[in-house]
């Protein structure tokens, strides 16, 4: 990923035509982040207004009225996608900062782990709720089917992860 787009500076007119820019300059499949004062929404329905299809986003964090934002352009654009092609990205998102949660970590970087554990754990949240409130009630409807693998797929979701896992022992402990 690429340094961030910082928007936080600028008026909405001025921050479209930069994040339009950026966006236009990206290679298929580049993820750009970008930092954003204030509601995020504006900009991101002119996204989907002009860029349908084009693009998959996830918040990362907001600090102080300042959101920082995870934007990536797809690599083949479609009018049409699909519910699992999304989740499937997501799930691809949420991999991605997991292995850089794990080589920070690994090289006792506490501060760079805590940042990426505070983007997994929101990216984990954000997904499940998804997942629970979206995907999962529209194949039990069309299936017929609740005691199968959206049972499964929420018991994972309520599963802690290990106290012990590298990340969770650099995270939690003393400074």
């Amino acid at each position: 990923m690429s340094d961030a787009l910082d928007l936080s500076g600028t008026d909405s007119a001025q921050a479209w035509t930069l994040l339009q820019q950026k966006f236009a300059a990206a290679a298929p499949g580049e993820a750009l982040e970008i930092l954003i004062s204030g509601d995020a929404g504006g900009l991101l329905r002119e996204m989907q207004k002009s860029h349908w299809g084009a693009f998959d986003w996830a918040p990362l964090e907001e600090v102080s009225g300042q959101g920082r934002y995870w934007v990536r352009k797809l690599d083949k654009p479609s009018q049409k996608r699909r519910l699992n092609e999304f989740l499937t990205s997501d799930h691809r998102r949420c991999d991605s900062v997991f292995t850089t949660l794990e080589e920070k970590a690994a090289a006792g970087d506490k501060e760079g782990t805590r940042l990426h554990f505070q983007r997994f754990e929101r990216g984990m949240h954000r997904h499940f709720k998804m997942e629970e409130d979206l995907f999962f009630p529209a194949f039990e409807a069309r299936t017929g089917m609740t005691r199968g693998p959206t049972m499964v797929m929420r018991m994972e979701h309520t599963t802690p992860s290990s106290p012990q896992s590298p990340p969770n022992r650099v995270v939690r402990s003393p400074l």
